[in-house]
């Protein structure tokens, strides 16, 4: 059961629009082992989406899977990077949310290991929340491992709440299978309130 870890002082972290990329993003360093580039305009943010999402989950994504994700109308990917000074910082975390209707669904969100319990999932949270509203969703909805200690924490301490079971739902690396929690949140802003 992964416990979760003790919050650590937020190095500088800036979040961007998948696909509003800088020219010249270095993807040198990318581990993309794995990573099926054949046949596929390589763009940098896709390629380290798809390694952070590889590297943080076991049923991993392809290029082509990426590119077809984020053409679904009501798509939203947003990537966090390493302030580096320069603007081209690693990345260090994405969420990638679909709205249909008055609804949100996050997809899928990773931070890489060595930036956990650093506020970046939080921050790629509440921007994937504020983005939401502002293409006009109500509600927000996603599935957590029940036994995500880190990310039930996180998820909770943003206001969502668990709404469902689904049994067996994650595949597990080791071939075990784990029970998903659908969790809600309500997007409604109140006066003075903060996403």
């Amino acid at each position: 059961m992964t416990q979760p870890k003790e919050r650590r002082t937020t190095p500088a972290v800036s979040v961007r629009t998948i696909g509003a990329e800088r020219s010249g993003v270095d993807v040198s360093g990318v581990d993309v082992s794995g990573v099926d580039v054949s046949g596929v305009d390589v763009s940098g943010d896709a390629v380290r989406v798809v390694a952070l999402q590889n590297a943080a989950f076991s049923q991993s994504w392809n290029l082509a899977d990426m590119r077809r994700i984020l053409a679904i109308p009501g798509a939203i990917g947003l990537i966090a990077e390493a302030d580096s000074g320069d603007g081209g910082g690693p990345a260090v975390g994405f969420v990638v949310v679909q709205r249909l209707a008055d609804q949100a669904e996050i997809i899928s969100i990773a931070v890489a290991e060595s930036w956990r319990g650093h506020g970046v999932g939080e921050r790629l949270m509440r921007a994937a929340m504020a983005s939401a509203i502002v293409v006009g969703a109500c509600e927000m909805f996603l599935e957590v491992a029940e036994d995500n200690m880190a990310a039930l924490a996180l998820y909770s301490g943003l206001g969502f709440e668990v709404v469902g079971r689904r049994s067996k739902y994650y595949s597990r690396s080791d071939g075990t299978r784990a029970d998903a929690l659908s969790m809600c949140r309500v997007l409604v802003i109140e006066e003075g309130e903060e996403v």
